[in-house]
């Protein structure tokens, strides 16, 4: 694939003092909307899904499958909607994908290395389940794009995929106490320690001092200036948009899950933090890039196929199944429990993945 960029999509930017403005500005504009904007949906999100699910009478798993995972991922959703219907191109997808990687690998090795903890104990159930859900999610985005377009069938089986997803979500207490029953072991207490739930620990205290986890998991509105203002940088950098869209956009988007993934690890809670990640990670992958697909063929394409032109994307995805399956192993053999080892691990093949795709993204 020819690498390039697609400035040309977007309307002309112009900034001042030449090359050294056209990349200082877009990166400076766009570090201040990370953080300013942030803070202004920090007023009002949280709050508003704690309306919802009083109203709509959801439980603590399906609010935190449909409501929280479009909540933190909706700038990703936005990046390919933008991607997909005005500028056609292959942002959207790296992001999607970039910010997968950057929550199963560098995730959860920040969070061993800032928590202050040396040995961070997991629940299987979780963990296993959201892995097989994500490797499933993986297969079938690159099987979808194996032929270089993507059906309206096809991204509608992408669609029904996290529909299963939620719907195990649903009866997630009960398939814990038959996995608990299966291997002999009883949940103590009347209900396991996970029932705390994934919405628990992001939702205020009694108190009237705001939850400090609220500022980490929130809508993040700078997806409406970080594609035109990146688009610059990467033109002034001779940066492929597919690189920029899997390394820079994708950890900038990644910035709320790795801040609450961080809080929640120093309470104690792992696997909340594991299950935090994976399941936005795989919102990501299904909703993220099935829907726009899915209305970009449906409704807009006559022919109901949409073009996808990243020659080197399925290499990048057949490594993410790898690493998720090694991260798994180490888990499994460590027993289930993240500690430094693992921590640099991860932060090892977090580095050799974005090795590998900037190499397969230049060469293709």
């Amino acid at each position: 694939m020819e690498a390039g960029n697609i400035t040309e999509e977007f309307p002309a930017i112009t900034f001042p003092w030449g090359s050294v403005g056209s990349i200082g500005f877009p990166i400076l504009i766009t570090v201040y909307a990370f953080l300013v904007l942030s803070i202004v949906c920090d007023e009002y999100f949280v709050p508003c899904i704690q309306t919802l699910c009083k109203k709509l009478s959801l439980s603590e798993d399906v609010a935190a499958a449909t409501l929280m995972a479009a909540g933190i991922n909706a700038p990703e959703l936005f990046t390919n909607l933008i991607s997909t219907f005005y500028a056609e191109a292959d942002i959207g997808t790296g992001t999607v994908v970039g910010s997968g990687v950057f929550n199963v690998l560098a995730i959860p090795s920040v969070c061993i290395l800032v928590s202050g903890m040396k040995i961070i104990q997991l629940k299987d159930f979780p963990l296993t389940r959201d892995s097989l859900f994500y490797v499933a999610s993986v297969t079938i985005l690159a099987y979808v794009i194996q032929d270089g377009k993507v059906s309206w069938y096809e991204s509608l089986a992408m669609l029904m995929l996290y529909s299963l997803y939620i719907l195990v979500m649903k009866y997630n207490l009960k398939l814990i106490e038959i996995s608990e029953e299966c291997i002999g072991r009883r949940i103590q207490d009347g209900l396991p320690e996970d029932n705390i739930g994934v919405l628990s620990p992001l939702l205020p205290r009694k108190n009237k001092t705001p939850h400090v986890l609220e500022s980490g998991t929130l809508p993040r509105s700078e997806i409406f200036t970080e594609i035109p203002f990146d688009q610059p940088a990467s033109m002034g950098l001779n940066i492929p948009h597919a690189v920029m869209g899997i390394t820079f956009i994708a950890a900038g988007l990644s910035i709320p899950e790795l801040v609450s993934s961080v809080i929640v690890a120093k309470q104690g809670l792992g696997s909340m933090a594991l299950s935090n990640t994976i399941g936005s990670s795989i919102f990501g992958i299904l909703v993220c890039m099935g829907l726009p697909w899915f209305l970009d063929a449906s409704l807009i394409r006559s022919d109901h196929f949409t073009p996808i032109s990243s020659a080197g994307l399925d290499h990048s995805l057949f490594i993410l199944v790898i690493s998720i399956l090694i991260m798994y192993l180490l888990f499994c053999c460590n027993n289930f429990k993240l500690d430094m080892k693992i921590g640099l691990a991860c932060l090892i093949m977090y580095a050799l993945f974005i090795t590998l795709f900037i190499y397969t993204e230049v060469k293709f």
